[in-house]
């Protein structure tokens, strides 16, 4: 409690004798035991751990063609590869876009806007149409369980006769 009343967290551990060798390193590290322990965390000046924060997306990323993904990464608008979100630093999306697109260089806000637009209509297109797809062979699926069902029969005989039956269907 005197933590929270101090710091104002309750999920912020002090840092103690044992892991002050510990703190700057991420990754794999032997204990004294020699398991391996696995470090990702940093300390403040108040000797309390914090966890790593990641980056969050900046509207200003679009002038270097950047969007965001669903996973909350940048992803370039014109080579549309989307990058891990450790990159997400206007260093970094700046160092992509110059060496990888050096043509694009002197382009506008609003011609990358009109890309992502398009890059966010596709992907939408798309996603309707798999959407629709898949719902579709739920449904026949669904339907052919019913009908085996209804007549009583084993679900065996799904495996063993109709499945190759929708095997040639789908293959013509």
């Amino acid at each position: 409690m005197d933590r929270w009343l101090k710091g104002g967290h309750f999920n912020k551990k002090p840092v103690t004798e044992e892991s002050l060798s510990t703190q700057s390193v991420e990754g794999r590290i032997n204990d004294e035991n020699g398991s391996q322990v696995v470090h990702r965390c940093n300390s403040n000046a108040n000797g309390f751990i914090n966890p790593i924060k990641k980056c969050k997306y900046n509207e200003s990323y679009l002038e270097m063609g950047f969007s965001e993904t669903n996973d909350c990464q940048p992803q370039c608008v014109i080579c549309l590869k989307a990058l891990p979100n450790s990159s997400m630093y206007p260093g970094k999306l700046r160092r992509h876009f110059e060496k990888t697109h050096p043509d694009y260089e002197g382009k506008t806000t609003d011609y990358f806007k009109r890309k992502r637009t398009e890059l966010l209509a596709v992907q939408n297109k798309i996603k309707t149409h798999v959407q629709t797809d898949n719902e579709n062979a739920l449904r026949a699926s669904y339907m052919v369980s019913y009908r085996i069902a209804q007549k009583g029969e084993a679900h065996t005989i799904a495996e063993t006769l109709i499945k190759p039956c929708l095997i040639d269907i789908a293959t013509f």
